[in-house]
């Protein structure tokens, strides 16, 4: 079963893409993102309306956590796998082996890489006015506490969100037939005046379409499950053990899990205090349309993003992580 799990994996990036290159930690406004719109109202011409997007996402921080990030979600799974390794002085080298793969994580996603596919996702995704008025947010006190600690914690959250996710799709995957599912737990929504609560209210204003989005992954994930594995099997119905994985699929990927294990991390970062000033300030209609937009273009640098993961794991890296959990 673990041929098939690749085929799932491809489809299952789709959920995870958005997270990778969510709203990142940053600092003061670069000179290039500061740039008002041209008194005419007009758009800038192309190369300065490059440089101000440029600007912008370079000053808000991805620069230093876009590599990072990848590398830590990049080895989650070899890293279970090594962590389960019983002789202790091979899983001392195997993790030595894993952090210098970190490394090469990082070195291969280089700045260089990524920013221009930002750049393209961001230019098609956000408007001058868009551009100008996030960077008039920036410079509020709520944009202020959102480049030093807000978008810190949004990261950290996405990349936690992602190991969970990745997690859970190698539970589905590696169960034994005669193991049964466990028992998940029941959903239950924080009370929305706790500190909880507040975070999940602006975890949800951040990005408005999220849980739109989320449905409509899972289920292109399990239809294209479904489909290669119908291909695999070669025959008129699904057998039982592949069903029994869809099924599992359906049953435990959830957005309330993946909302839980990002409130969890906010509520650790983030004081009650500076969560009402975040929701506050996103809750409007027009940073609404802002945060929507802004959540549309990260989207779409996740997907560039997911197309150049894939490319480096054909090239080489897949096999040294493998050969870091059988060496």
């Amino acid at each position: 079963m673990q041929t098939c799990r690749p085929l799932m994996m491809c489809f299952l990036c789709l959920l995870s893409a958005p997270l990778v290159a969510e709203q990142l930690p940053g600092g003061d406004l670069a000179p290039a993102a500061s740039q008002a719109l041209a008194a005419d109202g007009q758009a800038a011409p192309d190369a300065a309306r490059e440089a101000r997007i440029a600007g912008l996402i370079e000053a808000l921080g991805y620069r230093e956590q876009v590599a990072r990030g990848m590398a830590r979600m990049g080895t989650a799974a070899a890293h279970r796998r090594v962590e389960r390794t019983k002789d202790r002085r091979q899983r001392e080298q195997r993790l030595i082996r894993l952090r210098t793969l970190a490394d090469r994580f990082e070195q291969t996603f280089n700045w260089d890489r990524i920013q221009p596919l930002m750049v393209a996702s961001w230019q098609d995704h956000l408007d001058d006015r868009q551009v100008d008025a996030l960077t008039a947010f920036l410079e509020t006190e709520a944009g202020r506490l959102y480049a030093s600690k807000g978008q810190v914690v949004i990261n950290e959250a996405a990349v936690d969100q992602a190991i969970h996710l990745d997690a859970a799709i190698d539970a589905v995957f590696d169960r034994p037939p005669d193991v049964a599912p466990p028992r998940l737990p029941r959903v239950r929504e924080p009370a929305p005046g706790s500190h909880a609560g507040l975070a999940l209210r602006w975890l949800r204003l951040h990005d408005p379409a999220h849980a739109q989005v989320f449905a409509e992954r899972k289920a292109m994930g399990l239809e294209g499950a479904r489909t290669a594995f119908q291909a695999a099997a070669d025959e008129t119905g699904l057998p039982p053990e592949y069903q029994r994985i869809l099924d599992a699929y359906e049953a435990e990927i959830r957005l309330a899990d993946l909302e839980q294990i990002a409130v969890r991390r906010v509520v650790r970062e983030l004081s009650r205090a500076e969560l009402s000033i975040l929701a506050e300030a996103f809750d409007t209609p027009a940073m609404q349309s802002l945060a929507a937009a802004r959540a549309r273009a990260d989207r779409a640098s996740g997907e560039r993003l997911g197309e150049l993961v894939q490319q480096e794991m054909a090239g080489g890296l897949m096999w040294e992580l493998l050969r870091v959990t059988i060496d």
